[in-house]
């Protein structure tokens, strides 16, 4: 959709990335920034001084700014990590100056996974409850309809797999995760898993982590059972149950409700129907977004938060001549992204808060409805300064890796390749490697050996090396309160 964009609707990208990417021959200008420096390179696009401080090329910095400069209508960000090997903080960081800097901006944030953004529109992250709302500020409205609610923020990946590491976690729950494989610190991963004192895995396969849980419950996968999907824009759509499951696998909310029976919890819920009532009755965004609804508009979806207008439009008996219809102002103002991918007026997280407030809540009435989730910028992430013996580590993704789905299918099982350090010729040539060889990775008190190759097309400087190869975990080098990754190099005996 990004090329269509571009190639079919003259769209223009400027693209920020610590190397060269598949949409760089697209790009009207490519800032190449320095692992750690996304931030300092948008200050210098937006005019902030030169490109010095994040490694910028000077005519692709004055290319980006011509872009930026003649553009007439609203910017949209595509916000992503493309180096795991620094922290995404550092991408915040960018992002917040962007949001303070251009007025009517608008992000979509492209996450990995799938349904990422359904789970955290219903909450699952520090401080959050469904709808896009603070467990500070909703905690009373949830309290109204549930029996408990979450007393505390709680803590993130990494805060939870290093209080596992500490030993302060009885029993770990991996949900579909395997941090062995996915946590760019591997080994706080594997002290987790230590550390706690039980591991109940959820999942379809096994993997470096479910292997080493305690119990394992077997999860039903994709069109096993029924749903939704939302995706980066908040467009959310009907998953029908296609597949009847294997054996005894059960989807992944029949096992929430069984465990928390088992614990003495009676959820209340007994079918997808059930949950999607409780979802569209206590969410705010999700607030007349009936599965009706939802079924009628089943090939795109509906966007959350809607305006009264849509919603109405979308309702199976909604007439041409009702308010919001097919003749009705509403529709031509409806917030939504075009079938061909292009940018309508509105966006879900720009227009998230205005909209919602539209919205009549059907749920608790003693209680008033709590106030959508706004960004607030964090304190800046400290960098360290250049270090003239370190190089800094790009760790990027392929289509085709070692992760549990391709891994387990015959048709894809071989095709990730084996990882290999690709460096500029003139930094392996420092450490008397003439084209290529096996070399020793130090970073910290962490290390590991393997094959280096010379390529000019790497920048000074940095190193990059695959994620998810089946040889070897770049992992072993990234610490998770990093905001970079440093490593030495030398010629391995």
């Amino acid at each position: 959709r990004v090329k269509h964009a571009i190639v079919e609707d003259g769209a223009r990208l400027i693209e920020l990335t610590p190397q060269r990417t598949g949409l760089s021959r697209y790009a009207a200008a490519t800032l190449a920034y320095r692992p750690g420096e996304a931030a300092a390179a948008v200050s210098a696009l937006l005019g902030d001084g030169s490109g010095d401080a994040a490694g910028l090329d000077a005519n692709a910095l004055d290319a980006a700014r011509a872009v930026l400069g003649a553009t007439e209508g609203p910017v949209t960000v595509l916000l992503g990590r493309a180096n795991l090997a620094e922290s995404a903080a550092t991408i915040v960081d960018a992002a917040a100056l962007l949001n303070d800097r251009l007025a009517g901006v608008k992000f979509l944030s492209t996450l990995r996974r799938a349904n990422v953004h359904g789970a955290l529109d219903m909450g699952m992250a520090p401080g959050l409850l469904p709808g896009r709302v603070r467990r500070s500020d909703a905690a009373a409205w949830f309290g109204e309809a549930w029996s408990t609610v979450p007393e505390s923020d709680g803590l993130d990946a990494a805060g939870i797999l290093q209080a596992a590491a500490d030993g302060k976690i009885d029993t770990l729950v991996l949900l579909g995760a395997d941090p062995l494989a996915d946590f760019p610190d591997r080994q706080l991963a594997e002290r987790a898993l230590t550390g706690a004192r039980a591991v109940i895995a959820l999942d379809l396969f096994l993997n470096e982590s479910s292997k080493r849980a305690d119990v394992v419950l077997a999860a039903s996968a994709a069109h096993e059972s029924g749903g939704t999907h939302t995706n980066l824009e908040g467009r959310v759509s009907l998953v029908a149950q296609k597949v009847t499951p294997v054996g005894t696998t059960r989807a992944d909310w029949a096992i929430a409700v069984e465990l928390a029976d088992r614990l003495g919890h009676d959820l209340g819920l007994e079918s997808v129907e059930e949950i999607w009532a409780e979802i569209e009755d206590l969410s705010g965004i999700h607030n007349g977004l009936t599965l009706e609804a939802l079924r009628a508009n089943s090939t795109e979806g509906l966007l959350a938060p809607q305006p009264l207008p849509e919603l109405e439009a979308s309702a199976p008996d909604a007439g041409e001549d009702d308010e919001g219809g097919e003749d009705g102002e509403g529709a031509a103002e409806a917030t939504a992204e075009g079938a061909d991918g292009t940018a309508v007026e509105g966006d879900a997280a720009e227009d998230a808060e205005s909209d919602e407030a539209t919205v009549d809540n059907d749920g608790p009435e003693l209680v008033e409805a709590p106030e959508a989730l706004v960004f607030v910028a964090p304190e800046a992430t400290s960098v360290p300064p250049l270090d003239a013996y370190s190089l800094r580590v790009i760790s990027t993704r392929r289509m085709y890796d070692n992760g549990t789905m391709l891994a387990h299918a015959r048709s894809s099982a071989n095709l990730a390749e084996a990882a290999v350090m690709r460096l500029h010729p003139q930094d392996i040539a420092t450490i008397g490697l003439a084209e290529g060889g096996r070399v020793k990775i130090t970073s910290n008190s962490r290390s590991l050996v393997l094959d280096a190759v010379a390529d000019p097309t790497v920048a000074r400087g940095t190193a990059t090396l695959a994620d998810g190869a089946p040889n070897v975990s770049v992992h072993e080098l990234i610490e998770a309160n990093a905001p970079i990754t440093e490593i030495r190099l030398e010629a391995a005996r």
